[in-house]
């Protein structure tokens, strides 16, 4: 065996094995530590639920098959924190947003939120369509909050 392998050899086994054999005087038993604590729970229920409506200048349009998205922001930010798209059939349309639709992050418990509506003809909000119309909730909603009133065309 040539001696430089010799060499890298013990030099191998020596760290491997003076590294490696530490671990056990840093175990602790479970009886000693008690128990793990619990895993943070996902936010599950409604965020939102209400209607929108259409501004009387706007109620003589045909709207059927556009998209209706429902956009929910943080009262204290612009990120937007969940969002539902429904395809529209009649004015006025109930919405629900759920956990399902949570985009990142959960609600705090007592946060509050603006609930915007898009009404967009070509069904991608990312586009700049010229047919966009929006309106948004008149006060900020709270978790769980219902009879969220919004009318498209009163852009507050």
């Amino acid at each position: 065996m040539p001696r430089s392998f010799k060499a890298a050899l013990i030099i191998f086994s020596f760290t491997f094995f003076a590294f490696s054999s530490c671990q056990d005087h840093h175990w602790e038993p479970y009886s000693k530590v008690g128990p793990l604590p619990e895993p943070a729970k996902p936010f599950q229920g409604v965020i939102a639920t209400g209607k929108v409506e259409l501004a009387d200048s706007l109620k003589s349009g045909d709207y059927k098959d556009w998209s209706l998205f429902i956009v929910v922001r943080p009262a204290e930010g612009a990120s937007m924190f969940a969002a539902a798209k429904e395809i529209v059939s009649q004015f006025p349309m109930s919405f629900t947003v759920t956990d399902k639709h949570i985009m990142v992050g959960k609600p705090g418990e007592n946060e509050k939120f603006v609930v915007e509506a898009v009404l967009d003809k070509d069904g991608n909000i990312d586009t700049q369509d010229e047919v966009i119309i929006s309106g948004k909730a008149g006060d900020v909603v709270p978790v769980g909050g219902s009879d969220v009133l919004i009318t498209l065309g009163n852009n507050k």
